[in-house]
């Protein structure tokens, strides 16, 4: 199990005694996420701060850095919450994170199929000359 790390900014009051801060049968990534989804269905009412309480320190070493890990994190989480949320959330709120999670690991790997597509060393072989001339002609 991993502790959401942004629960301590939450009152006690929004659960009751005997109720758990986080379900202990999940035990995969974005905890973070999943918890305050859970709050939110139990009709707390957000108010919005506009002081920086916390930060992540997201680097290198974080498991969600990797793109794929955090958009594969968001799909598990969707997977387990969905039995949670009111019927009529159920259908978009899968595809709406399954899109989202998709569309944020392509947009990730863009730069890395232009590269490797047969339209970019076109573009260059193309380009180089008119930038050397620009280059020579002090454009």
């Amino acid at each position: 199990m991993a502790f959401p790390l942004h629960s301590v900014l939450y009152i006690r009051k929004h659960w009751t005694e005997a109720e758990q801060l986080y379900p202990f049968d999940y035990d995969c990534r974005v905890e973070d996420w999943l918890f305050n989804i859970l709050v939110a269905l139990q009709n707390n009412t957000y108010y919005l701060l506009t002081d920086v309480l916390c930060t992540y320190d997201n680097d290198d070493t974080n498991y969600t850095t990797e793109i794929y890990n955090s958009a594969g994190s968001a799909i598990h989480a969707a997977f387990y919450i969905h039995p949670y949320l009111p019927a009529e959330f159920q259908t978009d709120f899968l595809d709406h994170t399954i899109r989202k999670s998709m569309n944020r690991y392509l947009e990730s790997k863009k730069v890395e199929i232009l590269h490797s597509s047969g339209n970019w060393r076109l573009g260059n072989r193309i380009s180089k000359p008119l930038f050397w001339l620009k280059k020579k002609l002090n454009f």
